[in-house]
């Protein structure tokens, strides 16, 4: 190899070095409250407690609140059902949820409560923004 050929590859090593360093600080700065880890709910048993608790409806999904006076912990299940798509575009919904929850629900959840969050198509096209506010709104009405 010679001289030009090895500072090419050196070159590009740097380059993509760097490009590697700014997206772990990029995605260091989305994920704002990576602090707050959320439990999730699995027995079927929570997720029908929930339905006969507190409930929020918003056009891209509706939450669902109870209290759950055995466990000191923020817990949420998320569900969407078979409706809204095949199974990738369900999973693309929940993701969404998912990030959205941790944000809101991981910062202005209480303790002992329990949440389900059913997705709906709208949660895809909706703005993520928008997302994160009727999260917020949702949050404060069942807390109210």
């Amino acid at each position: 190899m010679d001289l030009e050929h090895v500072q090419r590859l050196k070159m590009e090593e740097s380059f993509w070095l760097g490009a590697v360093l700014r997206a772990e600080k990029f995605s260091q700065l989305r994920t704002r409250y990576s602090m707050n880890k959320l439990e999730t709910l699995k027995s079927s048993k929570d997720f029908q407690r929930a339905r006969s608790g507190r409930f929020f409806r918003s056009k891209s999904f509706l939450l669902q609140a109870y209290e759950d006076k055995s466990c000191n912990k923020v817990k949420v299940g998320y569900t969407v059902s078979k409706q809204n798509g095949n199974a990738v575009v369900r999973n693309k919904i929940k993701r969404r949820l998912r990030v959205i929850a941790k944000n809101i629900i991981g910062e202005y959840g209480i303790k002992s409560w329990n949440y389900v969050i059913i997705g709906k198509k709208n949660s895809l096209i909706e703005d993520f923004k928008n997302l994160e506010f009727e999260m917020n709104a949702a949050i404060k009405k069942i807390h109210s």
